[in-house]
C-alpha cells in the first residue's frame, strides 16, 4: 500500500516520553488481558482437555503466549500500514488526532475507508468481514467453554442437563447479554474501558494472591509438579507472588486517579467526541467492581463443603485424573464428588460430635 512505510516508521519508532505516562502501560496490560485471557478461566479450561501425559507444561503455555504476542504484532503491523495508507491519501502525519481511533471506530471506518481506496475493494472487504465474523465466533467458543465447565463443576447439572443443551442456554444468554450493547453505542464504550481496565485486573491480580499466598506457593507448587512431573522456576514465583500483582494494582489505582480527574470522552462511529454523564459512570464502575465483590463473596461466605471441595479441587485436578472434559463425567469428576462426599460426612461427623457434646454436658 502507499503510505504504508509510514505507518510502520511509526509503529517501530519508540516514543520514550511516552513511557513515563500510566496510560500507555494500562493499554498494554489491557491488550494481555483481552487477547490472552488470562484470569477469566479460558485458558484453564482448555488446559484441562489436554492428554494425561506429564510433559511440557509449561513450554506449552510459553508456546501459547509466544504466538498471542506474534500475533498481536502482526496486527500492529497491519494496522499501522493501512494507517499510513490513509495518511498519505489524505496528506496528513500518521500522528494526526483524527487517525487515532480504536475499537469500533478502527473496525468499522478506517479499515473500510482503506479497502475502498484499494483495487478489488470488493473482494477485499468481503474477506476483512468474513475475518471479523470468524474471530468473533472463535472468541465466543472460549467464553462459552468456560461458562459450561463452570456450570458443571459448580452444580449438579451436567449429570441432569446434555452438554448441548447448556451450551445452547449459555449461547442464548449471551446474546441476550450482548443486545444492549448493539442497540447503545454508550454502553460498548463504557465496557470497553471499565471491564479490561479495572475488572480483570483486579481479578487477575486476586487469582495470583490467592494461589501464592493463601492457597500457599509451596503447596501449589508440589500439586503442579505431582501433576505434571515439571518444577516450576523461581522466576513464576517471583511474578505471581509480587511482581505480577504489584504491577496490576498500581495501574488500576493509576487509572483510577486518571478517571477521576479527567472527564471520560469516547468518540462515536460518526467521528463525534462525547462525554459519558454520571449515569452511565456509575453503570460502568458497578459492571467493573460487581466480578470483584461476587468473588469475595463467594469466598467469605459458607456454600456447603461439597461446593468448597469442588473449588479447592479445581485447583489440585492434576491429582484427581480427570480431564474436566465436556462429559464432566471422568476420573477427576468422581475425586471431586468423593471429596465433596468427604466432606459432608466429616461436617456431620462434628455436628453429632457437638450433639453428644451437649447431651453429656446436660
Amino acid at each position: 500500500l502507499e503510505g504504508a512505510g509510514d505507518g510502520l516508521t511509526a509503529l517501530f519508532s519508540p516514543k520514550w516520553e511516552l513511557m513515563a505516562t500510566p496510560g500507555v502501560w494500562s493499554a498494554a496490560a489491557t491488550q494481555v488481558l483481552f487477547s490472552l485471557s488470562p484470569g477469566v478461566g479460558s485458558l484453564v479450561t482448555f488446559g484441562s482437555f489436554r492428554p494425561k501425559s506429564k510433559k511440557y507444561v509449561v513450554r506449552e503455555n510459553i508456546f501459547v503466549a509466544v504466538c498471542n504476542a506474534l500475533t498481536s504484532l502482526l496486527a500492529c503491523i497491519i494496522t499501522f500500514a493501512v494507517l499510513g495508507f490513509i495518511a498519505r491519501r489524505r496528506g496528513v502525519d500518521v500522528s494526526d488526532p483524527t487517525l487515532a481511533l480504536q475499537g469500533p471506530q478502527l473496525a468499522f471506518v478506517v479499515y473500510p475507508t482503506a479497502l475502498v481506496m484499494m483495487p478489488w475493494a470488493n473482494l477485499f472487504a468481503v474477506l476483512f468481514f468474513l475475518a471479523l465474523l470468524l474471530l468473533g465466533i472463535d472468541s465466543v467458543f472460549a467464553w462459552t467453554e468456560t461458562l459450561v465447565q463452570l456450570a458443571k463443576d459448580v452444580s449438579s447439572v451436567g449429570t441432569r442437563v446434555r452438554s448441548e443443551m447448556v451450551s445452547m442456554l449459555v449461547c442464548v444468554l449471551l446474546l441476550i447479554g450482548g443486545l444492549p450493547y448493539v442497540w447503545n453505542s454508550y454502553l460498548l464504550a463504557l465496557a470497553d474501558h471499565f471491564v479490561p481496565l479495572f475488572s480483570l485486573m483486579l481479578v487477575a491480580a486476586a487469582e495470583m494472591l490467592s494461589i501464592a499466598w493463601l492457597y500457599n506457593w509451596r503447596r501449589f507448587r508440589d500439586d503442579f509438579k505431582q501433576a505434571t512431573g515439571e518444577q516450576l522456576w523461581l522466576y513464576w514465583r517471583v511474578c505471581w507472588s509480587v511482581l505480577s500483582p504489584l504491577v496490576l494494582i498500581i495501574l488500576f489505582v493509576s487509572q483510577v486517579v486518571i478517571d477521576v480527574l479527567q472527564p471520560l470522552e469516547y468518540t462515536d462511529l460518526d467521528g463525534v467526541v462525547r462525554r459519558f454523564g454520571g449515569g452511565y459512570l456509575a453503570l460502568g464502575w458497578i459492571s467493573a467492581l460487581l466480578p470483584v465483590v461476587v468473588m469475595v463473596v463467594f469466598a467469605v461466605l459458607p456454600h456447603g463443603s461439597a461446593l468448597r471441595a469442588r473449588v479447592v479441587g479445581t485447583l489440585t485436578c492434576g491429582r484427581c485424573g480427570g480431564g474436566g472434559g465436556a462429559d464432566g463425567g471422568g476420573g477427576g469428576q468422581r475425586r471431586l464428588d468423593e471429596d465433596g462426599a468427604a466432606a459432608d460426612d466429616d461436617e456431620q461427623a462434628a455436628q453429632i460430635s457437638d450433639i453428644d457434646d451437649d447431651d453429656n454436658s446436660a
